[in-house]
């Protein structure tokens, strides 16, 4: 066999097989679902156009190779944004989550979270509510403003530099709210909900200040409804209670009488 011969019979084989690899789904392809209310991989040729950016210093807020990142070299001083997406969704009963990391050298104080918002031109001045983590502080927190006062709860969580984690807000319709982060429960209280709209714009929040580099980045956003927990507790129950009616009528059943 020749040297050509050979060559051709290994790469045509091999050409075959990449061509049978189905073509890789992005995140929010493979999430795909009724459940999900939002969801953004960041991998649309303008990804930042179907978002609100509101940046107060940090000197870049933009996407590369498919993550949200908001730059900040400066020598000093705080920066602060919000980049909001423009569409407004069912905040209660759903599951909000994405993968946040502190790109620096040192721990430095600077904070990253999700949350949803009232206003989509002024954020941070209507309602809203957040679940974020503080770096220096090694504390995730959960944050609420309901349009007249703001309540702030920190709790204890251990995350290191140049890690991504993901972090996930569920707020229930009954007021319960809880903080994940890489998967474990940190948070759960129960808030008066009642003053916050029925929908509102799911997004980012981010601050730092600039005594050391830091790009802060967000992969893979997903917001999902979930099934109203007292609806659940009530189906179990009443599951529950025909199994147990099922199971009296057939110890009530008459045994058949032999006939012989």
């Amino acid at each position: 066999m020749t040297a050509t011969k050979a060559m051709l019979t290994m790469v045509i084989p091999l050409a075959m097989s990449l061509a049978a690899e189905p073509a890789m789904a992005g995140f929010c392809a493979d999430s795909a679902g009724p459940d999900v209310l939002y969801c953004d991989d960041f991998s649309g040729s303008d990804p930042l156009s179907a978002y609100m950016v509101h940046n107060y210093g940090f000197p870049s807020i933009s996407v590369v190779d498919q993550q949200l990142q908001w730059v900040n070299n400066y020598g000093g001083g705080g920066v602060s944004a919000y980049v909001v997406n423009d569409a407004s969704i069912p905040f209660r009963d759903t599951s909000f989550t994405t993968t946040v990391e502190f790109s620096t050298p040192g721990y430095l104080r600077s904070l990253m979270g999700i949350g949803y918002y009232a206003s989509l031109s002024d954020p941070g001045n209507a309602a809203w509510m957040l679940w974020a983590l503080q770096l220096d502080e090694q504390n995730a927190y959960f944050i609420f403003y309901d349009g007249s006062h703001s309540v702030s709860i920190p709790t204890s969580a251990s995350f290191a530099i140049n890690t991504p984690y993901d972090i996930r807000l569920v707020v229930e319709s009954s007021g319960q709210v809880s903080g994940y982060v890489d998967g474990g429960l940190v948070f759960q209280q129960t808030f008066d909900l009642s003053s916050f709209p029925t929908l509102m714009y799911p997004g980012f929040v981010g601050n730092a200040y600039g005594w050391l580099p830091e790009t802060q980045i967000y992969t893979d956003a997903i917001a999902r409804s979930i099934p109203e927990l007292p609806t659940w507790t009530l189906l179990a129950v009443g599951f529950a209670a025909l199994g147990w009616a099922s199971a009296r009528r057939l110890k009530d059943r008459p045994t058949p009488m032999s006939l012989g």
